[in-house]
């Protein structure tokens, strides 16, 4: 492994083991900890629950398109988000301005199945003035392929030693930082359910035990072949900002709401990571005083194993 990083001295990339920040090197040591007896870290093993939690906002999380060799982030953590001025969840590493260099390490440690450290100039994001240290490690299918790169971005600006803060209240995999109760509640509920199961099981939903969410509620239902969302369930705060007749339609049948949209693209990557997801709502309703929309989705399962509901908390702020 040593010989093949320093093949690449070019690339900027080194041993996560040896990186001068400490979220980088936690994170290289969460994959070494979960790595199978062929040196594979597999996908499916990867539970939120057991990250790091002064990691989670740090993180990205990059589907591996093999075939074409894209990178597409599909959660991007709070923190990445806030201190780069950048969301780019949804996006393309090589539509990425200035990014061709971060596509260029990525194929190397997918080609070459390695994780990695790099401490590179942030020349792909609105604040391209700041620096950033990222460790990434490969997460594997069961033939150890790598389907998804896991990274975690230290962004800085002037000197490297300037202080993680490891005291986050984050009970999420991209909550915000600041603590919003109903999702902190929320959360903690699913994992409560959740137990040995690989996803908490839809029939053990007690919704009698946050009674304070109920009205923030909505359940979606898994449909395949095509993919969509079905609306079983609407809380009452957030059916009255929503257009009447919206229960029971999936969002294909909804304007602005289908494949390519804000809200497809957060449960869509909920439904194939298995991980719950914080994100923002594009609002689209009748009520202009809404100004933000922030959605916590849980992935449930009727099986245990297979997704086939998402519950989601939805808060809405108000001018």
């Amino acid at each position: 492994m040593t010989g093949l990083f320093d093949a690449v001295s070019n690339l900027g990339m080194s041993n996560p083991q040896e990186s001068p920040h400490s979220e980088i090197t936690d994170l290289y040591a969460f994959w070494l900890k979960g790595r199978n007896s062929k040196g594979y870290f597999p996908f499916q093993d990867f539970d939120i629950v057991n990250f790091p939690r002064h990691l989670v906002t740090k993180i990205s999380l990059i589907k591996v398109h093999a075939k074409e060799m894209r990178f597409e982030f599909r959660i991007v953590g709070n923190d990445v988000i806030e201190r780069s001025g950048s969301n780019f969840t949804g996006c393309f590493i090589d539509e990425m301005q200035g990014a061709e260099q971060a596509q260029r390490r990525l194929e190397f440690a997918v080609k070459n199945n390695l994780p990695f450290a790099a401490e590179v100039g942030m020349s792909w994001a609105r604040h391209d003035f700041k620096h950033y240290g990222v460790g990434s490690v490969p997460l594997h299918d069961e033939d150890g392929n790598v389907v998804y790169i896991l990274s975690v971005l230290r962004i800085y600006s002037g000197e490297k030693s300037e202080p993680a803060n490891p005291f986050l209240n984050i009970s999420s995999s991209n909550l915000p930082i600041e603590s919003i109760e109903a999702f902190d509640q929320a959360f903690d509920f699913w994992t409560s359910l959740k137990g040995a199961t690989t996803f908490p099981l839809k029939s053990a939903i007690d919704i009698t035990r946050i009674p304070k969410l109920i009205p923030n509620l909505v359940l979606f239902e898994i449909v395949t072949n095509p993919l969509d969302f079905r609306y079983k369930l609407i809380g009452e705060q957030v059916r009255e900002k929503l257009s009447p007749g919206t229960l029971g339609k999936t969002l294909r049948e909804l304007p602005n709401k289908g494949p390519g949209s804000n809200i497809w693209t957060i449960y869509e990557t909920v439904y194939e990571t298995g991980i719950p997801r914080y994100g923002h709502l594009n609002y689209t309703g009748h009520d202009t005083d809404i100004t933000d929309v922030l959605n916590l989705s849980l992935p449930f399962s009727s099986t245990g194993f297979d997704i086939t509901h998402i519950l989601s908390i939805i808060q809405m702020k108000v001018a």
